[in-house]
């Protein structure tokens, strides 16, 4: 990609607008999404973006219309701004379309054990070592296993309640552990 020949590429894309350009674009994501240095990218898409520029005002002739010079010069920019949020964000580092995706998962069981399981990761600081909160855990369980759970802080009074009289949900996780590993070891 760093090798691109910006004339040649603009030639190309005049001749077959629509799917040149579209083909394009691709080419520069997968580019952007599969180096890994991206101070490099970023650079190669600003040497490019600088070249665009000279074509528009002139200093560089080209035989090709002026609005595909600028379709293709929004193009590289876009990418720019994307590299620049990546930058200042670190959490933007990783491209999640660049990940498989995973089987979608459903709770099928009572959402109020959910909840529970929620609180008991939540107060024992699990995740993030305890830098997370009570919604952001809500919003990942509730994106995993495809539920929504509404407020739950409205129904923690009834996990208390289970206390006197039902098991909690964790006793019969912990019940269900310790049988399978007694079987394992039968």
């Amino acid at each position: 990609m760093e090798n691109i020949d910006i004339i040649q590429t603009l030639n190309e894309i005049s001749q077959n607008e629509s799917e040149r350009l579209i083909a394009f674009r691709a080419r520069i994501t997968e580019y952007c999404i599969n180096t890994k240095s991206v101070l490099y990218v970023f650079r190669v898409l600003k040497e490019l973006e600088l070249e665009l520029n000279d074509c528009l005002n002139g200093l560089i002739y080209i035989n090709v219309d002026r609005t595909v010079v600028i379709k293709v010069l929004r193009t590289i920019r876009i990418e720019l701004d994307i590299i620049r949020l990546r930058i200042k964000d670190q959490s933007l580092m990783e491209f999640p379309e660049s990940k498989p995706a995973k089987p979608i998962s459903k709770w099928t069981d009572d959402k109020l054990n959910l909840i529970e399981l929620i609180y008991a990761i939540y107060k024992t600081k699990s995740i993030n070592n305890g830098k997370i909160t009570l919604k952001e855990i809500q919003e990942s369980f509730e994106e995993i296993f495809q539920v929504k759970l509404g407020n739950i802080s409205n129904r923690i009074n009834e996990i208390d309640n289970r206390k006197g009289h039902d098991k909690l949900y964790l006793d019969i996780l912990t019940t269900n552990l310790n049988d399978f590993l007694d079987e394992m070891n039968a």
